[in-house]
């Protein structure tokens, strides 16, 4: 027996009703409080370390780049902390391309805040005395350890993964500037990178750089 007419319009709705769950279950991101208490997660996370100090250091500063400057995970994973950062111009050269020689980019402001946050990072002794080029890591282990983390806060575990940070970000100022048409050269990557910064910088700047804070 066929369902009758009422019915098959009951069972159109929940269907319907079940779709736009599932859209808004995609797009929806964490406010600014939701990204605060995501990030004392990860502190209290580093802190509580009594192994492996120095992986959960490299994770969080891989969340604060994603949060701060909403580069893409494979552009922070490829980033050089010691050399990709100019801390006096505030901003960050993110990389496109998957060998940092001659590879195009884009250099990305950042907030003195999140400045700092991250400086902090980078001097730690954690990362310094082993960190000795890019962040690299496993991306799938990153993002496992992004979703723990949301789930610690409370959060359905999508909500903590680095394309949902990118959307949820608030108040960071974000000006990328291409490097596609820079020629390739000889030069070893500690030198590319502090050009590359310097001159972009030069291209760019402008009275109203100076208003970030």
């Amino acid at each position: 027996m066929s369902p009758k007419p009422r019915e098959k319009h009951a069972e159109g709705h929940q269907a319907e009703s079940r779709r736009t769950t599932d859209r808004s279950s995609r797009t929806e991101c964490l406010d600014t409080e939701g990204l605060r208490r995501l990030e004392e997660s990860f502190r209290r996370w580093v802190e509580e370390a009594s192994a492996h100090r120095t992986a959960r250091l490299r994770i969080f500063l891989i969340f604060l780049l994603i949060r701060h400057t909403g580069a893409k995970l494979n552009e922070v994973l490829r980033l050089n902390p010691f050399e990709d950062i100019d801390w006096e111009n505030r901003c960050v050269l993110l990389r496109s391309g998957s060998n940092r020689q001659g590879s195009p980019g884009r250099l990305v402001d950042i907030s003195r805040h999140g400045l700092q946050d991250i400086r902090a990072l980078v001097e730690d002794p954690g990362v310094q005395g082993h960190v000795k080029g890019s962040l690299l890591l496993d991306a799938a282990f990153v993002r496992r350890k992004f979703y723990e983390r949301a789930q610690a806060c409370g959060y359905a575990s999508h909500l903590g993964g680095p394309e949902m940070i990118r959307s949820s970000r608030h108040g960071t100022s974000q000006r990328p500037y291409s490097l596609a048409g820079r020629a390739k050269n000889s030069w070893d990557d500690r030198f590319q990178s502090a050009f590359a910064l310097s001159v972009l910088f030069r291209q760019r700047h402008s009275p109203c750089d100076e208003t970030f804070s």
